[in-house]
């Protein structure tokens, strides 16, 4: 038998992982896969990393069953405690971004094996001293992810976020902030609205033009930097622009996108980021490098 840690989180997507854990885990036990599970989620107080480097012999797989939040966990115990297995992703989220760039459509119902033989190296980022899969962000409307209760999330889905953002739109589209952006392919000081540094094709759900050319294991980000709008005209090109396939980008006056292996972002007053849709704190400087082929999707 091939030796898993299962990483269950009982409350994402509507408690998905709690429903159906014990048929997931006998389609793995079917398929010559023995698990170990260790929960996490909202009121699991599991050290992760702690019980990944207990049991570090023991398993040559880790099954990650929940949202894109807890596959951001799972990364980052197991980069910083240096393992190397294949991570399988069963996304049960309210998004699921990542899957989605992933291509991971996975299905309980199916007859055939739920877990294949394909290995893909996937980049990381690092964000100062914690790793993200796939976004890390600041500006209007970010914090929607992460201040968005996980019992709404799981009665409304994807609804919850729109409602949430809703209420804080318009203190949003008002944000400027001042940053100086530093890095190989561009640097400048400016007022902006939004920044993010990404390796996915959409972020809450949604997807953009901007993220039209991702490869996930590259060794490069997609960093965009959305300027703060001086009026209503200003606000309506941007929208068109982040969601018309056919805008020209390039020339925008409104955004500036670029890859790169490493930005350091500098503001004058403390800001709050998001990593992977999870509160990723409140700081005045922000250095991000890309580890290329960071860890291993099996799928």
């Amino acid at each position: 038998m091939e030796k898993a840690v299962l990483v269950l989180n009982g409350k994402a997507g509507n408690s998905f992982g709690k429903r159906n854990a014990y048929q997931m885990i006998s389609k793995l036990y079917e398929q010559g896969i023995e698990c170990l599970v260790i929960p996490v989620g909202s009121g699991e107080k599991t050290d992760l990393g702690e019980m990944l480097e207990r049991y570090r012999d023991m398993f040559q797989l880790v099954i990650c069953a929940g949202g894109d939040g807890t596959l951001h966990h799972t990364v980052n115990a197991m980069l910083k405690g240096k393992h190397d297995a294949p991570i399988f992703y069963y996304p049960c989220g309210t998004t699921n971004d990542f899957a989605k760039s992933l291509g991971l459509e996975p299905n309980l119902n199916r007859k055939e094996k739920l877990i294949g033989d394909t290995l893909m190296p996937v980049d990381a980022g690092l964000f100062n001293k914690e790793y993200f899969t796939y976004v890390a962000a600041f500006g209007a409307l970010t914090e929607v992810s992460y201040s968005t209760d996980q019992d709404v999330k799981n009665v409304l889905g994807y609804t919850a976020y729109a409602l949430n953002s809703l209420h804080l739109l318009p203190g949003g589209l008002s944000t400027r902030i001042k940053v100086t952006v530093e890095s190989d392919e561009y640097t400048g000081t400016d007022e902006y609205m939004y920044g993010s540094v990404s390796n996915c094709y959409s972020v809450a759900g949604i997807r953009s033009p901007l993220l039209a050319d991702v490869s996930l294991e590259d060794g490069y980000f997609e960093t965009a930097l959305i300027r703060s709008p001086n009026s209503v005209e200003d606000l309506f090109e941007i929208i068109t622009e982040l969601t018309d396939e056919h805008a020209d980008i390039t020339n925008s006056r409104h955004i500036r996108l670029f890859r790169t292996r490493k930005v350091r972002f500098t503001f004058e007053e403390k800001v709050s980021w998001t990593l992977d849709g999870e509160f990723g704190g409140e700081m005045n400087k922000a250095l991000i490098q890309v580890r290329k082929h960071a860890f291993t999707i099996r799928k």
